[in-house]
């Protein structure tokens, strides 16, 4: 697939499954001498998948070496990333897992994602704590870039929902702070999420009731080509 779609990297995620994660990721670290596109391998939204293991703080960080181990043993250039929501760092989330120096001292990349379009501190804020939380992690930028006003609301703080106007100004101004940082060096890079750049309205996940109502589904693609736009626009405007 990645070499289909010239794609030259891939962040494999997979199940923190406590039944056979051990095996699967000492399989994945076998497979990255002969993949080198297998760049990283990790867990997404992995808060929730070690919430979801039941185990107790010393069981999940000893679960959590041996993977990163496994992961490891047959090639140094194989990372080990996560994806933590910003909130979840600030919010005790993260905290409540108790993991050890050892496992957060393994993670070699950070993706942090915003869950709200108005978040309690600023993109520089967050990176700090997910650099304090994981020493030795690179952080890549999470980006939304379409419309969310029916999946989440607009802040933790409510129950209400961003206006369309709010939806896309938000949008391009933490895409422009993520850019920044970026730009300085305080962020190894952005990733966007969904694909499916110029084909909005292709995307599998509108048909999910929550992504957007199905008689909204023609607004949501249409802030959604209006948040590429802000996107094109902000990357127009960077200097080379």
């Amino acid at each position: 697939m990645a070499g289909s779609q010239r794609v030259s990297s891939v962040f494999l995620a997979i199940l923190l499954n406590p039944a056979n994660v051990a095996a699967n990721s000492a399989t994945f670290g076998n497979l990255a001498l002969s993949h080198p596109s297998l760049a990283e391998v990790g867990f997404d939204d992995f808060v929730s998948q070690c919430e979801k293991t039941h185990l107790d703080p010393p069981e999940l960080s000893s679960l959590l070496q041996t993977v990163a181990s496994n992961l490891k043993s047959r090639s140094s250039k194989l990372q080990f990333g996560v994806t933590i929501y910003q909130d979840q760092l600030s919010s005790g989330a993260f905290d409540r897992l108790h993991l050890s120096d050892g496992v957060r001292q393994s993670i070699d990349v950070v993706h942090l994602f915003p869950h709200y379009r108005k978040e309690r501190k600023s993109v520089t804020e967050y990176i700090a704590e997910a650099k304090r939380v994981f020493p030795n992690a690179k952080v890549i930028l999470g980006v939304y870039a379409y419309d969310r006003r029916e999946y989440l609301q607009c802040s933790a703080d409510n129950h209400i929902s961003c206006s369309t106007d709010e939806e896309i100004n938000l949008f391009d101004q933490i895409l422009r702070e993520d850019l920044r940082a970026a730009g300085s060096g305080g962020a190894a890079g952005v990733e966007f999420f969904p694909g499916n750049f110029g084909a909005e309205d292709t995307w599998n996940g509108w048909n999910n009731v929550r992504a957007c109502k199905q008689d909204e589904r023609a607004a949501c693609v249409q802030n959604t080509v209006a948040m590429r736009a802000k996107v094109r626009e902000a990357l127009g405007n960077i200097a080379p």
